[in-house]
């Protein structure tokens, strides 16, 4: 039977449709609901339209493999853990789509990260790293096979560092004086974990790093099957 999963992100919002293990639908696409949101700010009107145009596009796709908009599992991430005004923005979705949004914590968040990020890999049975780096939040999680050992959310993510800390010119410039001050507040985060456990290699998961092995790979035009386990 069909499954569908709904990722609302700070940057891009995701969407997964499996029968079994198997993968029927798997696409992303770019709202950026937190931009310009801050540490506590708005969802904007204009990133808020956007998302409910993803949103709704998302409902009908999962329509078409027989699964209702009440059926699909959506989670919010770090965006909406900061924005005051999520909560009614859901609650309009739910009342215009019949999706329900569940914002999920931090923790919550590396636990789902872990368990996706192992899907269709041969990893050793020693530990390994896993970490999301995401628009809004970086997640660092050290586990074996499907046991989690230890877990962290950090506020370091690419659309948020480069809003606070990141000026540059119009054509797009950065400035190398902006560095520093990025640069530590970065390091400040990663005090906040220390590795129990050497791990014996890392699993990178997310948008950045994908598109940095995409990058790497010389696609011009993004290939799953490609950049997966690359």
């Amino acid at each position: 039977m069909p499954r569908a999963a709904i990722d609302i992100g700070s940057n891009s919002i995701l969407l997964t449709i499996v029968d079994g293990d198997r993968v029927l639908h798997d696409e992303a696409r770019t709202a950026a609901l937190g931009r310009g949101l801050g540490d506590r700010g708005l969802f904007s009107p204009d990133r808020m339209a956007r998302a409910t145009e993803v949103l709704s596009d998302y409902v009908e796709i999962a329509g078409s493999h027989g699964i209702g908009a009440c059926a699909i599992e959506a989670v919010a991430t770090s965006a909406a853990r900061r924005a005051m005004n999520a909560e009614t923005f859901f609650d309009r979705v739910r009342q215009r789509l019949g999706l329900r949004v569940r914002i999920i914590s931090g923790g919550e968040e590396a636990c789902l990260t872990w368990l996706g990020g192992q899907h269709e890999l041969e990893l050793p049975s020693g530990p390994i790293l896993g970490v999301d780096l995401g628009g809004g939040s970086t997640e660092l999680i050290l586990g074996r096979a499907r046991r989690l050992e230890q877990r962290i959310s950090l506020e370091v993510g690419s659309v948020r560092l480069t809003e606070a800390y990141l000026e540059h010119d119009p054509d797009g410039r950065i400035h190398a004086e902006t560095l520093p001050p990025m640069l530590e507040h970065i390091e400040g985060e990663l005090e906040r974990f220390s590795l129990d456990t050497r791990p014996w290699g890392i699993v990178g998961i997310g948008g950045t790093i994908t598109t940095l092995v995409a990058l790497r790979l010389g696609l011009q035009h993004f290939d799953a099957t490609r950049v997966h386990g690359a």
